[in-house]
């Protein structure tokens, strides 16, 4: 075993069903080996060319919350304050409407999905890729994981800018000391008492960060300042290693080998 040191505490736990939507804050989760039980678990496909449809070009999406009953039975809330459920008559044909382009909502088990593209955009930082259904519609990683300490040391970069975590998305934010040193590549975090999470590098921050939604205003200068300052890093990439339950308050450890 590798040196060990304490990181803090699991202060919230994200899930985002629908890929690029707005998601929900749970207060415990399964962590399975293709990450949070329910985390992009659905995506939006372009009719016209079979690409899946990303905030990073159709920031719109942000306008709508994506939530899971305890059934498993995914709900869609419209910006309008219109819930849909996933089999609902006429979901798609709304979605098409209020996107203004025609879409389809598909599932990972959806028999006809093996690989989706997304071909590179403008405001893409990972360029052109693939999400593997078996995991989740992922763009790079199981997990995103955010510190409390990461989030304080970029504010006072743009200390004008609303540093609100949910700009970034995290599955996992860790409630960590202001000295915390983020987490570097080949460690291992355990969470609780079973998870194990492998780093895998920090996260590339693209478009997204700058998008309205709920309360936040639209502003470019966040992602111009991570540019400048952090080589537009922010958080950290993880794989799953060892599955397991988490809550909010499980302690959280860093180890340079595996536990």
């Amino acid at each position: 075993m590798g040196e060990k040191f304490f990181l803090g505490r699991v202060k919230e736990i994200w899930r985002y069903p629908v890929k690029s939507m707005l998601g929900e804050q749970v207060p415990r989760a399964t962590i399975d080996l293709g990450g949070v039980e329910g985390d992009r678990v659905y995506a939006l496909r372009d009719v016209h060319d079979s690409s899946l449809i990303s905030a990073k070009r159709v920031a719109e999406l942000f306008g709508f919350h994506a939530r899971l009953a305890r059934s498993g039975m995914l709900g869609i809330e419209f910006p309008d304050g219109v819930l849909m459920a996933y089999e609902a008559p006429g979901l798609d044909a709304r979605l098409s409407k209020v996107l203004g382009r025609q879409v389809t909502l598909v599932r990972l088990d959806d028999s006809d999905v093996e690989r989706i593209g997304m071909g590179a955009t403008a405001d893409s930082t990972e360029g052109e890729g693939y999400f593997e259904t078996s995991a989740g519609f992922h763009d790079s990683s199981d997990i995103h994981l955010l510190t409390t300490a990461q989030l304080e040391h970029v504010r006072p970069l743009y200390p004008q800018g609303d540093w609100d975590r949910r700009r970034f998305r995290p599955n996992l934010l860790i409630s960590s000391a202001e000295d915390a040193p983020g987490p570097t590549p080949g460690t291992i975090i355990q969470v609780g008492a079973a998870v194990c999470l492998e780093v895998i590098k920090a996260c590339s921050r693209c478009v997204m960060t700058t998008h309205p939604q709920e309360d936040l205003p639209h502003d470019r200068q966040i992602l111009a300042t991570l540019a400048r300052q952090t080589s537009n890093a922010l958080g950290t990439l993880c794989r799953v290693t060892e599955a397991g339950a988490i809550a909010a308050g499980d302690e959280v450890w860093v180890t340079s080998s595996l536990i």
